[in-house]
Order: C-alpha cells, then structure tokens, then sequence
C-alpha cells in the first residue's frame, strides 16, 4: 500500500525506511568473507563490520549520539 513520501524533504517513501533510518544498512564481500555496514548522513563512505548485528547496534549508537 502507497504511504506517501517522508516529510522531510527527501524522495524517500515511507515503506522503503526502518528503524535505523537515516542510517542505510548494506552487506558488502569481502576477502574474509560477508561483511555488514553502516553509511550514515555523516559518514558516507560507509563503515563495515563483521556481523549483522554489530551493524545494526552501530547505527543504533549513532543515531542515539545525533
């Protein structure tokens, strides 16, 4: 079902964020195998880490510190 757009200027629609948002969470391969990130409003070249987990607790320290 269409939500609409976010009100914050972006074109960003509703159904496309989650609970992170403005965080973006991806998953890059890497020599060692899977690893998760996190690109932030601040940082956007993107931050990676070794499991799922560990990102998403990553975003939730940044967007309890912006």
């Amino acid at each position: 079902m269409y939500q609409g757009h976010l009100n914050d200027g972006s074109s960003i629609q509703k159904h496309s964020v989650g609970g992170i948002y403005p965080c973006v969470l991806f998953a890059q391969e890497t020599p060692v195998g899977l690893q998760y990130g996190i690109i932030t409003p601040k940082d956007q070249k993107g931050s990676l880490y070794g499991s799922y987990d560990a990102a998403v607790n990553a975003a939730l320290r940044y967007l309890n510190k912006a």
